[in-house]
């Protein structure tokens, strides 16, 4: 997911960016997990 949010950050994107959660057995670590790809994708970019 790094590279995914460092590319899209790199290629101006600034939009909405929604982390799906569906069927997965722990949603709440799932979107944990993500908002920290996120953050960790925003201080690389």
């Amino acid at each position: 997911m790094d590279a995914v949010f460092t590319t899209l950050l790199k290629g101006g994107y600034e939009g909405w960016i929604m982390i799906d959660a569906w069927e997965i057995p722990d949603p709440y670590d799932a979107c944990t997990k993500g908002k920290q790809a996120i953050d960790r994708a925003m201080k690389k970019a």
